[in-house]
């Protein structure tokens, strides 16, 4: 009966249910906290490339802030249901019911008398539930010390974890909000005068420093309006030559010039590069990333997607019957082929409308 009617009275104090639900949202906003880390390490390049970093920095940051919000709703929760179940069972509930199955062999006249008087009855019944008491005791607390000892190593990596990984990539992030552009043991500078993209005697060769040069004293100039098209086999340095234009490789020898970033609203400069990145969110966020929040209505982004032939994904979500909305997040790179996300980051440099696009 005493096992029945606490679990009874626990079942009521914290429902299961709800414990439950809140357990799931726990488990989802983890769960989009380290995806958004995954996501990061896994698209690094191509982020830095599109200058993206400050985009992905209050992703990761707004993940973080939401599961701190839950975390802080699920214990609140958890103790506003448990406190009284705490407090009256076990505290006063319990005692008083072990007491009461301690006192009555010693206290009943029923059966052969144990003891010879009533008073040597009490002080035996007084030591064994004092011993009994002390062992309940010793044993509820040698448990509890000795789960926190085996669980402490593993909480204090967990969250010493967490905290390492947030604080390297806030420092990366703020090195990198400059750009590497900016960088004075980089050879790639950046001015805001310059209206060409000029190369003078450029060496392009891996960070590794194996030593291999894969371009040697390259000179190029490349004025607004003109086109210039890179061909090679693979593995010449196509992509290398990219990345040294984009500053994540620097170069020992020569410079790169290229115009400054440009203000926030528009880009000077735009690099696309090999591999297709689009955040998770709205379609209006992959076509105005990294400045995502940019006003465009639905009928730019129709005409946008209509150029590379794209205008479909305006009813991906809806139906045929109404554009998407603006705040329906999607997984695009999950979603899109190969050719129709390159086709949505051409809508993306057809967007921002730069004076130069490096693609």
């Amino acid at each position: 009966g005493y096992l029945l009617i606490c679990g009874r009275v626990r079942e009521r104090a914290v429902p299961a249910l709800r414990l439950g639900l809140l357990t799931g949202d726990m488990s989802h906003t983890m769960g989009e906290y380290r995806s958004a880390h995954l996501r990061l390490q896994e698209n690094s390049e191509p982020v830095v490339i599109l200058r993206g970093t400050q985009a992905e920095k209050q992703r990761v940051m707004g993940a973080y802030a939401k599961m701190e919000r839950t975390q802080v709703e699920f214990d609140a929760e958890t103790s506003k249901d448990s406190w009284w179940y705490s407090g009256l069972i076990s505290t006063i509930t319990t005692p008083t019911v072990q007491a009461f199955l301690v006192e009555v062999p010693f206290i009943s006249r029923s059966g052969r008398p144990v003891h010879t008087s009533s008073q040597e009855g009490l002080v035996a019944n007084a030591r064994v539930l004092g011993e009994m008491t002390f062992v309940a005791t010793s044993m509820t607390r040698l448990m509890s010390y000795t789960q926190a000892m085996l669980t402490l190593r593993r909480r204090a990596l967990a969250s010493a974890g967490r905290a390492n990984r947030l604080v390297e990539l806030l420092d990366a992030s703020d090195r990198t909000v400059s750009g590497p552009l900016n960088r004075s043991h980089d050879s790639v500078r950046s001015h805001s005068s310059a209206c060409a993209i000029k190369l003078e005697r450029l060496t392009v060769h891996p960070p590794d420093d194996s030593g291999s040069v894969l371009v040697r004293a390259l000179d190029i100039d490349i004025k607004a309006g003109r086109n210039l098209l890179v061909v090679g086999e693979n593995g010449v340095g196509k992509t290398s030559l990219f990345r040294t234009i984009a500053g994540l490789w620097s170069s020992p020898t020569g410079s790169v010039r290229i115009p400054a970033h440009g203000d926030e609203a528009r880009m000077t400069l735009c690099f696309l590069p090999q591999s297709p990145y689009h955040p998770l969110g709205s379609l209006r966020d992959a076509v105005t990333y990294p400045l995502c929040g940019q006003s465009l209505t639905s009928a730019e982004l129709r005409a946008l997607l209509h150029v590379v032939e794209l205008q479909d994904l305006m009813d991906l979500e809806d139906g045929d019957t109404a554009p998407i909305d603006p705040c329906v997040r999607g997984s695009w790179d999950a979603t899109l082929t190969l050719s129709q996300k390159q086709r949505l980051a051409i809508a993306r440099l057809l967007y921002h409308k730069p004076r130069f696009g490096v693609l």
